[in-house]
């Protein structure tokens, strides 16, 4: 590699894991036994690992996916987990089952609430001419929830604080949602300390996902300084980067593509002067098309979705895993450590299972949805759990409600 090359890397890559290393479980707070957290739409435990973070164990964690339940069963061994689907009266989903469920495993207990139903229906990928009927499913799955908060705030032993998180899109829904039966005031839409929109990377996490929390009895607390990147946690991603373009195959391939005409001298430089993370997960060679399958041997380069290394990422997708030098996939702790989970989680129990979302829109009558690793969808499913951690750490005495309730 050249001198001048040699110069511009060591610029690049300059403080490369100076801020921040992984998080890891040796840095927790002990738990505490007296108080705990209920955790709804747990997946694989996202929620719960920030309770955990602030101290507190999960007392009880149900899902419907049951490689999910299973990922979130293996790092939190100390709740009692259920595969429900909630609003399902015939498989225990009602709201008076899990009314009952929830206060049983408490018992008595301090205890924390917290739900994250379905967020893809509100997504703004969502196609426009199935979008009113794709946001009436999710609304059910909202309100079920909301409802079920309602009847645990009147019972005996109420939550000391409860939240949900969501899609920022759902904001707007709620706010004109009195039409779906959601128990909702219109002073909703002038409390916008109760619906906060929080994004990752102001809490120590690499990417600029933004979601909707809501909720009462907490704050949680976003620090702008506290921003890290890809290669603040993962710095061996530069030497990988580094191996593609001194080895000549990177420079030269893309080579080939700006004489096909596929790329531009701009787009070749811009990819050869910094480490790369790609979010396609499924890579067209070149063209920057998620249309081909991913394999290990398809060794490659795109433009499109490709992020600089050295600064935040946009939010990991469920469908699409992150991809590197050579288009290696992230493994499962990398995409996990890219999101706020620590270094020690297992991903085991999902490793070679598979998310399908795969459905026919009965509008177009076409196949739609995607195929991905298991382990990397519940990563990109999960809320980060620096986040959630902040929630927790940060319950405030009651005030103002959000519903009136």
């Amino acid at each position: 590699m050249s001198q001048i090359f040699d110069s511009a890397w060591k610029t690049i890559t300059k403080g490369v894991g100076r801020k921040v290393a992984p998080l890891s479980r040796e840095d927790y707070p002990d738990l505490r036994e007296d108080e705990g957290v209920v955790s709804l739409y747990s997946g694989g435990g996202g929620d719960s690992e920030g309770a955990r973070m602030a101290g507190l164990p999960t007392f009880y964690a149900a899902d419907g996916w049951d490689t999910a339940l299973d990922v979130h069963r293996a790092n939190h061994p100390e709740a009692e987990h259920d595969q429900i689907w909630f609003g399902d009266e015939e498989q225990g989903g009602s709201i008076e089952d899990m009314y009952r469920r929830i206060l049983d495993v408490v018992d008595g207990r301090r205890w924390h609430l917290h739900g994250s139903p379905p967020c893809t229906n509100f997504s703004a990928a969502t196609p426009q001419n199935n979008f009113g009927r794709r946001v009436d499913e999710g609304l059910e799955q909202t309100n079920w929830y909301l409802n079920l908060v309602r009847s645990l705030l009147g019972s005996d032993n109420p939550p000391l604080s409860w939240s949900m998180e969501n899609s920022p899109r759902l904001k707007r829904i709620l706010a004109n949602a009195d039409s779906y039966g959601i128990p909702m005031a219109e002073r909703i839409k002038s409390l916008e300390r109760e619906m906060p929109i929080l994004t990752a990377s102001d809490f120590g996490v690499p990417q600029t996902r933004r979601r909707l929390f809501m909720g009462d009895n907490w704050r949680a607390r976003p620090d702008s300084t506290r921003r890290t990147s890809v290669l603040d946690l993962l710095p061996h991603l530069a030497d990988e980067e580094k191996d593609i373009i001194e080895s000549g195959h990177k420079p030269g391939e893309l080579d080939k593509l700006v004489e096909r005409q596929r790329i531009t001298e701009a787009i070749r430089g811009r990819m050869l002067d910094a480490p790369f993370i790609n979010l396609t997960g499924a890579v067209d060679v070149g063209s920057g098309n998620p249309g081909s399958p991913w394999t290990p041997e398809k060794k490659g380069y795109t433009w499109k979705h490709t992020h600089r290394a050295d600064s935040s990422i946009p939010a990991i997708a469920a469908s699409n895993p992150p991809t590197h030098a050579w288009n290696r996939r992230l493994n499962p702790t990398e995409t996990g450590i890219l999101t706020g989970f620590p270094k020690e989680y297992d991903w085991s129990p999902a490793v070679g299972k598979l998310y399908d979302t795969r459905y026919v829109d009965p509008i177009t009558g076409k196949t739609k949805g995607t195929v991905a690793p298991a382990p990397h969808a519940i990563v990109g499913n999960s809320i980060a759990p620096p986040v959630a951690a902040s929630r927790y750490a940060n319950i405030v005495a009651p005030q103002s409600k959000l519903f009136d309730w």
